[in-house]
């Protein structure tokens, strides 16, 4: 799926004009599944985000980068709260499917379903937001663990727009360099396989849960 959206975006690259509508509601789309469909972790939301951004970058354009913040960051809040209400009514249908078991119930989101810190709400749905698969998880995780709709639709609106502004950026950042032909994509590759490899590891993740645990 990884190969497919950068053809789509390598097409959208020899174009050289700007975002539609159409590939707007495109990414729009994608970031929503990727939140709000529980098991779509396997889309590339990061990559998406930054390679969008790169893109806008590349076109110099402003509006672009402000726009795409805007979709991607709407598209993530409706999918969180979408994931709060019909992911727990899903998990709940579906939970005797192994590899979904072994999904929402292994050993490191036991350890956070019974050791939680609940003076950590803020920090586990903001940092949540920029951990591909376990952003997935964690509207499902608050609801188990008891916190209002109310409240973390208000923080999801905060770490979704967080989240938006900051990957997107980056992108932006390394597409606007004035670099030559080809070296902002390899450099751009770099950083999500760095990303890709840390994130990937169980070690780290299950570090990254410890933070959020009673010591």
């Amino acid at each position: 799926m990884t190969n497919n959206l950068l053809d789509w975006f390598n097409q959208m690259m020899a174009v050289r004009g700007t975002f539609t509508w159409i590939e707007f509601s495109i990414l729009f789309i994608l970031i929503l599944v990727e939140t709000g469909a529980i098991f779509a972790g396997f889309i590339p939301g990061d990559t998406i985000l930054i390679t969008a951004g790169s893109i806008a970058g590349i076109h110099h354009n402003i509006g672009e980068l402000l726009m795409l913040i805007t979709v991607f960051a709407i598209a993530s809040w409706i999918g969180d709260a979408i994931n709060y209400y019909f992911g727990a009514w899903l998990v709940r249908q579906v939970s005797r499917i192994g590899y979904i078991e072994r999904h929402i119930n292994g050993p490191i989101f036991q350890n956070l379903t019974y050791h939680f810190n609940h003076r950590r709400w803020f920090l586990f749905v903001f940092a949540g937001r920029f951990v591909p698969f376990v952003r997935t998880l964690v509207p499902l995780t608050v609801h188990r663990l008891g916190l209002d709709f109310k409240s973390y639709i208000g923080l999801a609106a905060g770490s979704s727009l967080t989240w938006a502004l900051v990957i997107t950026s980056i992108g932006y950042f390394f597409g606007h360099l004035t670099l030559p032909h080809g070296m902002n994509w390899m450099i751009l590759g770099i950083v999500l396989l760095g990303f890709g490899i840390m994130f990937s590891n169980k070690t780290f993740r299950s570090k990254f849960i410890n933070l959020f645990v009673k010591i």
